[in-house]
């Protein structure tokens, strides 16, 4: 036999074992919850955001390593936003003594390592990285609306994570941070004379708790 076919016959066969190995070894939870978010902002000091609670439905994946390690890959539906609130003294003028609560979906992929202090607790360490696929806004007193054609966000959001994690037989409960390492801004900010300003930094910050149920 052509030693290059042995080679990419064998090749093939391990990574079969190894796939068979993994989905053997491979738990994974349905989970629900509530993100408690906002947004950092640096340009505008008088400009205070204030967070909003949204929530997220999600996929958590684990893979044993040893007995202490396990690797967690989720994969979730989060809403996260920010409200708000612009007074007459303060820059930019464009909301004009109004609330608006803004509103960001995204998918987001997970990974991290868990340390598994014993069968029931857990803390992980990893990261974020996530696709806007939707946005809305609310002002007070008004419907909320879709603002996709505005993209106030940019598209991707990656930053960091970390979780703690515990585990009652079936039932799970989880409490996680998202600190977020991109500038998503693209709102267009002006003056009090109409002239663009520019520069502000937005960053997640997210506070996320959960409920999960292991299907297997």
């Amino acid at each position: 036999m052509n030693p290059s076919i042995m080679c990419r016959s064998f090749i093939t066969l391990v990574l079969l074992l190894f796939t068979q190995i993994i989905i053997g070894q491979l738990s994974w939870s349905a989970e629900i919850g509530l993100n408690q978010s906002s947004y950092e902002m640096d340009l505008f000091p008088n400009l205070t955001p204030t967070s909003t609670s949204n929530i997220f439905i999600g996929i958590h994946n684990e893979v044993p390593l040893t007995k202490k390690w396990t690797v967690g890959l989720d994969f979730e539906i989060s809403q996260r936003g920010v409200a708000i609130t612009q007074t007459s003294d303060t820059l930019p003028n464009s909301f004009n003594d109004e609330k608006y609560d803004f509103r960001f979906t995204y998918f987001d992929i997970q990974p991290y390592i868990m340390y598994c202090f014993n069968e029931n607790i857990s803390l992980g360490l990893g990261l974020y990285s996530g696709v806007n696929f939707l946005e809305s806004s609310k002002r007070r007193n008004e419907d909320r609306q879709n603002i996709n054609q505005l993209q106030f966000i940019s598209s991707f959001d990656h930053g960091m994570l970390i979780n703690a994690r515990y585990k009652l037989k079936k039932f799970t409960v989880k409490v996680e941070y998202n600190w977020g390492f991109s500038n998503v801004n693209n709102f267009v900010y002006t003056d009090a004379f109409g002239a663009p300003v520019t520069g502000d930094n937005l960053q997640l910050r997210n506070l996320q708790f959960g409920v999960g149920y292991y299907i297997k």
